[in-house]
């Protein structure tokens, strides 16, 4: 389990990308976005906590310079998450808010075709070289692979570029999922097969993280996987405001909502109060970046 709690706050469905993987940004209706003293009164709750910013797209978000001043001013723990997109904007937020953490979305040398944005490679690659400079080296980049029917041909291309060209010689490793959270066409596989993934792990299980590793070696290969333990230490907050115990299978589960007058304090005492609380969507729940936090 987490020493710290992990807050993720989805804070707006805007999005400027085309995922193949993803359908939020199929849906231009319903533009969202959390308010921003919804949010902040969360972290006022607890300023102790590590957040996570994504969307859509974080840096869409109409507030996020107030948002990011007040972190900075109160010493907040938080990762901006990106697509890189609109490089400029991104680089201006880096620049003006001082970012310390940053995650951007890298799915290998035919990133842009899956991601549906021309020159979107180009642009991870711009910021990477920028502030892996030693100009900035306070800053902490990572890059977020995500492995799907899309990319599991190339993967070993897309390791040799992640880390001779880029630079990393640790990727952060998602499998894509049929979520609803990503409105995904289920008509079209998504989910990597399991000898992609089994591939990975025996040739690059190096340039995964420990707690990635080890749970698609035991859970996905070996068939042992070990208990969730993200459903009491980290938190989700949507762009509606309703607070989930986890993004995947339970999401539905909603324990309250912030917009809607809830206390985040009380929905989390709720939660701790049932931390011995066993998933029973366990075994069938392959939500690595979920289970990344346990």
């Amino acid at each position: 389990m987490r020493p710290n709690k992990l807050i993720q706050f989805y804070l707006t469905n805007v999005c400027n990308s085309h995922c193949k993987t993803c359908g939020i940004w199929r849906d231009n209706s319903n533009n969202i976005e959390l308010p921003l003293q919804n949010v902040l009164d969360v972290i006022k709750e607890f300023p102790e906590a590590d957040y996570v910013f994504g969307g859509g797209e974080a840096i869409l978000y109409s507030k996020i310079g107030e948002l990011l001043s007040y972190c900075n001013e109160h010493n907040i723990s938080y990762t901006l998450l990106s697509n890189a997109v609109d490089v400029e904007a991104l680089d201006r937020v880096i620049e003006l808010y001082n970012v310390k953490n940053l995650t951007m979305s890298c799915d290998g040398v035919n990133h842009d075709w899956i991601r549906g944005s021309k020159g979107n490679l180009g642009n991870i690659a711009r910021i990477v070289f920028k502030y892996k400079n030693k100009k900035y080296g306070q800053m902490n980049i990572k890059l977020s692979y995500t492995l799907s029917t899309y990319n599991e041909e190339t993967i070993n291309m897309d390791m040799e570029m992640i880390k001779n060209v880029l630079g990393f010689d640790k990727v952060y490793f998602c499998l894509a999922q049929d979520m609803d959270l990503l409105l995904v066409n289920k008509q079209k596989q998504i989910k990597p097969s399991k000898y992609a993934i089994d591939h990975l792990i025996t040739k690059y299980g190096h340039m995964l993280y420990d707690k990635d590793y080890n749970f698609l070696k035991h859970a996905i290969i070996l068939g042992d996987r070990k208990r969730c333990d993200s459903t009491s230490s980290v938190f989700t907050i949507y762009t509606n405001g309703d607070v989930v115990r986890c993004q995947s299978i339970m999401s539905k589960d909603v324990l309250g909502n912030i917009v809607n007058g809830d206390d985040f304090k009380d929905v989390v005492n709720k939660i701790e109060s049932t931390w011995a609380y066993e998933c029973p969507y366990d075994d069938m729940c392959n939500l690595v970046c979920q289970r990344r936090y346990d």
